[in-house]
């Protein structure tokens, strides 16, 4: 999500990121567009009770970074690569726990798994935008509150696409 920057000489000078490109908005044609004209409509989803494993593969299948938690159609958590990566060595150990007894019918020891889902590691103070807000907003919204994608939802809470910093340099590029 970085490009390095090299002088004549091919000298390393600096590095542009998404977030660089996200930060000059105002300054370009594209600040006047709404969020609907760039946002992402197919989003991948999935519910609070899909495993982790799940989380990873449909980012992995679909190539993209962030997938929203929706319950009856209204996103209610998301969850990003970052938030994937960071929490995999905190269950690493807990994810072949010790033998445990079990009181059935019969006392056979048994293997107990942690399994984690999507509740427990989707961040839930979602902030959303609608689509008729200004790219210029939903840029500010982004870099005021360090997070890379906004689902965008219509008037009853429905999810109905997300903004990501990609879609925002695919604007400034188109429209530059």
């Amino acid at each position: 999500s970085g490009l390095p920057v090299v002088d004549q000489q091919k000298t390393l000078s600096g590095i542009i990121t998404k977030t660089d490109i996200v930060r000059a908005i105002p300054r370009t044609k594209s600040s006047r567009l709404s969020v609907s004209e760039v946002m992402t409509t197919d989003v991948v989803t999935l519910s609070p009770n899909h495993t982790l494993y799940r989380a990873a593969s449909l980012m992995d299948q679909n190539k993209i970074s962030h997938l929203v938690v929706t319950e009856g159609g209204a996103p209610v958590g998301i969850i990003s690569k970052i938030d994937l990566a960071s929490f995999a060595p905190a269950v690493a150990g807990r994810m072949s726990a010790p033998r445990k007894k079990f009181v059935f019918d019969n006392a056979n020891d048994r293997r107990v798994y942690f399994v984690p889902v999507a509740a427990d590691l989707m961040t839930t103070d979602l902030i959303t935008v609608k689509p008729d807000v200004s790219l210029l907003d939903a840029s500010r919204i982004m870099l005021d509150h360090s997070i890379s994608s906004l689902p965008v939802v219509d008037d009853s809470g429905k999810l109905v696409g997300i903004i990501t910093k990609s879609d925002l340099v695919r604007a400034v590029a188109r429209f530059r």
